[in-house]
């Protein structure tokens, strides 16, 4: 996005916050959430009413109602601040409710519901009457979108595969006979059969933008303007030439030339979708791996390897050509010229903390511990995005460490350090080893071809003889034996122009890891504070996650749920959140005193919890639901996944702080 219409959009976006009213709550939002307020959060209160698992939270849009829905088909509406249920709304759905929405323009008096039983309705809340029911959709609704600027209009995204738009100013009557034409988008006429829409989120400024989740690992981000709705029968066109339709996703999961299976018991699916307060940003919440943000308008292309050595992601550069420590800006030019030495140069007080941070880093390194070994790199990387060695460094660290999406990670560091410093040579030998363990064979030998041209003094090592080797096995194997590749497994027959927008897909800017997403697909997570400086998230493990936005380090954990954490809902303006999972209660978070020793022991306890959940996300999904019943004869370890890289890990309970 060139700097003309970054102006216009920053301009745009904040005449709407102050024309709806959020510049105020922003303000207020920045003076209350703050990094010592956020690790101070503990339970404010319990709220009691529901009898079932709640399934869905939504403050209304002054945050002084929270709107709660569960399994026992009741909304309620809470009055926080009095700690007490405003109305027990029975909705007469015949099944769970997954999402409740206040109306925008409605003072709180209507809500929107959706559930199992594939009908979507309105109701009147204070006199408890259903206004009008809608059975467009033929299996579960999930989520509901809702816009103040079109008060009448509602979203609604179903595992039939469907989102559709529903007008409350036009009389509707769903009829076998006359099929509703009010379809925005038909998964099914693009993809394989059984695909499901999972969430929609609405873009909070221009509300003509809209994503989509599903059951694959893409973020669909479309352009109502350039849609017609249609009957459920018809083909919905999303040519690629009209703009209508871009597709975000990891580089790592989807259309590559890989050979490795995925985990057999592993399906990935979108399971929240949240755009930033600016709109800049959207978060995904991908279940069967981690949450990942995508900068839309400063879209990332999937990493590559080529005869040059070169990447195709144009914006690697772009994003580093500030340097936020020394004597000011420095251009890309001025930093391919220097020497690696003089990247890892460092002058003034912020980039020493840098260096010393470093250090920490290659000292956890030495020990064995890639945990914290990345977690110190990545706090380097913010005070100095600049330094090719913090990127290499970062990079083998994953390689050792090697969780879910940690070896493209490395890739990604890899190619960020080349381009900073194209003499590093061991962040060329380690691309080639990101490029073989990703199992991307034909690129690694290429790249091993490229090292022994530039560094030929370094050709006749012993570890580049080994990795040599043990490519040119995988090829003599693999001419032997051609088995499906990994975009067969995950997309079967899709049509062209859905193969078009998945191998064109845009790669992911930042990851968060630690939560474990894998046995419900209602999962959610969010941006917290006036810039949504932080992500919370919901766990597996029964815990509310939190991490920095800057750095993608886990700050805190917090136990919210005998269970599972499903819906983590922030104020809209004070330091407050809101969370529920299968316990039939709805838990309000805020900052509460809290011993100082406390808050410094917390460390080891996080990376213990992080290592857990990364077993988890390797286990039976099956085996993971009894052990969440009360079953427990099944240990953490039997998946296989060794992490004897960490210390230790001695697979002691998880112990997060408690309600």
């Amino acid at each position: 996005m060139n700097k003309k219409y970054d102006v216009n959009f920053t301009t745009l976006c904040q005449k709407r916050e102050i024309q709806s009213g959020l510049f105020n709550r922003k303000f207020q939002k920045a003076l209350q959430i703050n990094l010592p307020f956020v690790q101070r959060l503990g339970l404010q209160d319990e709220l009691q009413g529901h009898t079932g698992c709640v399934n869905c939270l939504e403050w209304s849009g002054c945050g002084e109602y929270l709107a709660s829905g569960s399994d026992d088909f009741n909304v309620i509406i809470w009055n926080v601040f009095q700690q007490k249920a405003k109305h027990v709304l029975p909705t007469r759905h015949d099944g769970n409710i997954f999402t409740v929405k206040f109306l925008p323009s409605s003072n709180n008096n209507i809500v929107v519901t959706g559930a199992a039983d594939a009908c979507l309705k309105t109701h009147d809340v204070p006199s408890s009457r259903t206004i009008q029911n809608f059975y467009c959709h033929s299996r579960r609704i999930k989520r509901l979108a809702v816009c103040d600027s079109s008060p009448s209009m509602i979203w609604s995204a179903s595992e039939d595969g469907t989102v559709r738009e529903f007008d409350l100013r036009s009389p509707h009557k769903c009829s076998s006979e006359s099929p509703c034409r009010n379809v925005l988008v038909n998964l099914k006429t693009q993809s394989v059969p059984n695909k499901e829409v999972k969430c929609i989120q609405l873009h909070p400024h221009f509300p003509e933008l809209f994503a989509v989740g599903a059951t694959d690992p893409f973020v669909r981000l479309y352009d109502r303007r350039k849609m017609t709705l249609s009957e459920l029968s018809n083909d919905i066109r999303t040519d690629d030439k009209s703009g209508c339709v871009s597709y975000l996703s990891p580089g790592h999961l989807p259309n590559r030339k890989t050979r490795k299976r995925p985990n057999k018991y592993r399906h990935y699916t979108s399971t929240y979708i949240q755009f930033s307060p600016d709109g800049r940003e959207i978060l995904q919440n991908l279940g069967g791996e981690h949450i990942y943000l995508y900068e839309y308008n400063k879209k990332k292309k999937t990493v590559i390897f080529t005869s040059q050595g070169e990447t195709n992601d144009h914006d690697t550069i772009k994003q580093h050509n500030i340097h936020r420590c020394g004597n000011g800006l420095n251009s890309t030019y001025e930093m391919r010229s220097r020497s690696r030495y003089e990247h890892d140069m460092i002058h003034d007080t912020p980039c020493d903390k840098a260096t010393s941070l470093k250090q920490k880093g290659n000292d956890y390194f030495s020990n064995e511990n890639f945990f914290q070994a990345v977690v110190y790199y990545n706090k380097a990387i913010a005070l100095s995005p600049n330094s090719s060695v913090l990127y290499a460094n970062r990079a083998a660290a994953l390689l050792k460490r090697k969780w879910d999406g940690d070896i493209y990670g490395a890739l990604r560091d890899c190619q960020t350090a080349i381009q900073l410093d194209p003499t590093h040579s061991k962040a060329y030998y380690r691309q080639a080893k990101c490029l073989f363990e990703l199992q991307w064979i034909e690129e690694a030998s290429l790249c091993i071809e490229t090292f022994k041209e530039k560094f030929s003094e370094q050709s006749n090592s012993y570890s580049l003889k080994m990795l040599e080797r043990d490519i040119e096995q995988h090829l003599t194997r693999r001419a032997e034996t051609e088995l499906e590749s990994e975009s067969e497994i995950f997309h079967r027959n899709p049509s062209r122009l859905e193969s078009y927008h998945q191998l064109n897909a845009f790669d992911y800017h930042q990851r968060f890891v630690g939560s474990c997403n894998t046995t419900t697909d209602i999962k959610e997570a969010n941006f917290f504070g006036d810039n949504g400086q932080y992500i919370v998230a919901g766990s597996d493990c029964g815990c509310m996650l939190l991490w920095d936005r800057t750095t993608t380090n886990l700050i805190e954990a917090w136990q919210g749920d005998e269970s599972i954490v499903n819906c983590v809902q922030p104020h809209p303006s004070s330091c407050l959140v809101a969370t529920s999972g299968l316990d039939p209660v709805v838990r309000l978070w805020s900052p509460r005193p809290v011993d100082e020793d406390y808050v410094d022991s917390r460390s080891k306890e996080v990376e213990v919890l992080v290592r857990t959940n990364q077993k988890r996300m390797n286990t039976d999904p099956l085996e993971e639901m009894l052990r969440t019943m009360g079953y427990h004869a099944f240990r953490d370890d039997e998946d296989g996944q060794n992490d004897s890289d960490v210390e230790g890990d001695n697979d002691q309970p998880t112990q997060c702080r408690t309600s």
